[in-house]
């Protein structure tokens, strides 16, 4: 019978709470970024749209929109999943962390 090895395990629950903390403070602040640099040039587009410099043909916008949620899953999300499920300690680590991180970030 093998004996449990618990400084392993404390370092891979560690190891996974640093890293997803770190993850989750960065994703939080680029999706920060990102929806501002977003509304941004939506605004811009707008005003440009509405002082007649441009025409913004919203028909196209919406089905490009549409055809964007209709998509299938990511294969890169099946990978993600494949290797947590193999890792339970850094994954579960991993998520703790990046919770707090999302959350405090």
């Amino acid at each position: 019978m093998n004996s449990f090895d618990f400084p392993l395990f404390a370092g891979q629950v560690g190891l996974g709470a640093l890293l997803g903390a770190a993850v989750g403070y960065t994703v939080k602040k680029t999706l920060k970024l990102g929806l501002i640099l977003i509304a941004v040039i939506l605004a811009l587009l707008i005003g440009l749209g509405k002082l007649g410099i441009i025409t913004i043909h919203w028909e196209s916008v919406e089905a490009l929109y549409e055809n964007t949620l209709q998509g299938s899953p990511s294969s890169w999300l099946e990978g993600i999943m494949a290797w947590f499920s193999t890792s339970i300690a850094v994954a579960g680590g991993f998520t703790g962390g990046f919770l707090l991180g999302f959350r405090y970030g």
